[in-house]
């Protein structure tokens, strides 16, 4: 998979506004659509790995929660192709 531009538009990560809901499993599929693994994504966020694997297959994710991992990985995706 080739890597996105930096400050390219990711479907997905940039699409949905901040307050809409989103399933944990959507957000592992853009995850991985982006390459990043769940161990350096639960880094970036300052929690466990087991905690980001939890909330990832939750069916509902709060909204400020959602936001906060969107934007970690768009760092991260944004720092993998400086």
């Amino acid at each position: 998979m080739t890597a996105p531009l930096r400050g390219a538009k990711i479907v997905g990560v940039d699409d949905f506004p901040v307050p809409s809901p989103v399933s944990g499993m959507d957000l592992a599929s853009l995850r991985d659509r982006c390459g990043i693994s769940q161990i350096a994504l639960a880094s970036r966020m300052g929690v466990h790995r087991v905690t980001l694997r939890q909330w990832e297959k939750k069916p509902r994710l709060d909204p400020v929660r959602a936001a906060r991992y969107r934007r970690m990985l768009r760092q991260l995706v944004d720092e993998a192709t400086a």
